[in-house]
């Protein structure tokens, strides 16, 4: 700026004014991806990291805080970075998959891109082992005129993992018999329920089942 005064010999004065403008934040955060998707495993630890999710501002001031919106998102929690943990324990047999939105308070009901929809499936774990029930119980007792072919008992198999999984799914067999001597004498089939039948005679009194 300039100031001139009026004589016959003018004189001129000036100064610098320095002007600084300060950013507002009025940029709506929005984010990179729209639909994000993640997996993780069951009976992971609380706070396992499970996906981050990122928007962007651009306002000179970086100030973004992320929040959930809307949806199935009680078992999780989401960081100032977008980081999004477990909250809880997922066990997959009571629940596979989550779904939520996402924002930050910033953008908050900004429009479409200030949200995004994230997915989390839960990926079954091998935590059950097979209960095995056999019918008749306990000891089961057989002449020794018995014919081959003559079934012994029924075996049934089940398991606490989710239905119809591989998990789930079991065959059965003969781990070992006592004596080991009289291993050929029986035979299972793999199905469930098994029949465990008599491959070969009791031939003698000496025999033992």
């Amino acid at each position: 700026i300039e100031a001139t005064d009026q004589g016959d010999s003018p004189r001129i004065g000036t100064t610098t004014v320095n002007i600084n403008v300060n950013d507002v934040q009025d940029e709506i955060p929005l984010f990179t991806n729209l639909n994000y998707d993640a997996t993780v495993l069951e009976n992971q630890p609380i706070d396992t990291v499970v996906l981050q999710v990122i928007a962007v501002d651009r306002d000179t001031v970086k100030a973004i805080t992320y929040k959930f919106l809307d949806g199935d998102f009680s078992s999780f929690n989401i960081a100032n970075d977008g980081r999004i943990s477990t909250a809880a324990v997922l066990d997959y047999e009571s629940k596979q998959s989550y779904s939520f939105r996402v924002t930050t308070v910033e953008g908050e009901n900004g429009g479409t891109s200030s949200t995004a929809s994230v997915v989390i499936d839960v990926i079954d774990v091998n935590d059950f082992a097979p209960s095995i029930t056999v019918n008749p119980a306990g000891v089961v007792e057989k002449l020794e005129t018995v014919v081959v072919g003559n079934e012994i008992a029924t075996v049934t198999a089940t398991d606490g993992d989710h239905p119809n999984s591989v998990n789930s799914a079991v065959t059965i067999g003969i781990q070992s018999v006592s004596p080991a001597s009289k291993s050929s004498l029986f035979l299972i089939d793999s199905k469930n329920p098994a029949k465990l039948t008599l491959r070969q005679p009791f031939t003698s009194d000496a025999t033992d089942a």
